[in-house]
């Protein structure tokens, strides 16, 4: 059972992996959200990129749920009591925890939890990222995520004001739903609880002397929700 070390020239650090033998069980599951709440089935939504984690009382493992919500974990011969971690307090897990205790070899263990809402609430956030540093002369790419943090099925538009003194719109991965000489605006719909779009756009950054080293970019990205319970991330 050799372990593993690594290290970086660059780093101040060494890392050791602890090799804990080989694992022949599974313990997995599906993360599931009851927005009708009525008990989770096949019908309800799954729940991606939510964090899950095992313990056998020494070693502690984590994933995240994948996009069709489920996860899975390796183990061995050990009781092991599992949970979700990164549900939202407005979704408190059903069950909070599940241990399981493997004898054997070669035994599986699903695993399953349900999210129930404590209320139905509307919460979409608005982020944006550049792919890489904008360049004058040079097209300048940016993604947009829209995420729905509620409960509620969400419906609407997305606006996306830039400064079009020193950009120009190229390009965009959805369809516009309305354009001005600065502003572009996007229609999202049916977002469910968890779900996540994203929007690639393309802009065109203007030569010098127009746009220069070192000038600020300005973007304004909004997503108006009348009685949304965190308005600051909109």
């Amino acid at each position: 059972r050799l372990d593993k070390i690594s290290s970086d020239y660059n780093e101040d650090k060494i890392v050791w992996y602890e090799n804990l033998g080989p694992f022949k069980n599974t313990i997995r599951g599906t993360v599931r959200l009851d927005v009708d709440n009525n008990g989770c089935d096949s019908n309800d939504l799954k729940a991606p990129l939510l964090l899950v984690s095992t313990s056998n009382g020494t070693n502690t493992f984590s994933t995240f749920t994948k996009q069709d919500g489920t996860y899975d974990f390796i183990a061995d011969l050990n009781t092991y009591t599992t949970s979700v971690v990164s549900s939202v307090k407005e979704y408190p897990a059903t069950p909070a925890k599940v241990v399981s205790t493997f004898t054997a070899k070669n035994q599986n263990e699903v695993v399953d939890f349900c999210l129930v809402p404590s209320s139905l609430f509307e919460d979409l956030e608005v982020r944006m990222y550049p792919y890489g540093e904008a360049r004058p002369g040079f097209q300048s790419k940016y993604k947009i995520h829209i995420t729905n943090n509620g409960t509620k099925v969400n419906s609407g538009l997305i606006s996306l004001k830039f400064d079009d003194s020193k950009l120009e719109f190229v390009s965009s991965g959805d369809q516009i739903d309305s354009k001005t000489s600065n502003t572009i605006q996007f229609a999202y719909k049916d977002l469910k609880a968890f779900e996540t779009k994203t929007i690639d756009v393309t802009f065109k950054v203007l030569t010098i002397p127009t746009t220069n080293l070192g000038d600020k970019l300005s973007f304004n990205l909004a997503v108006p929700v009348p009685g949304d319970t965190k308005p600051l991330d909109n």
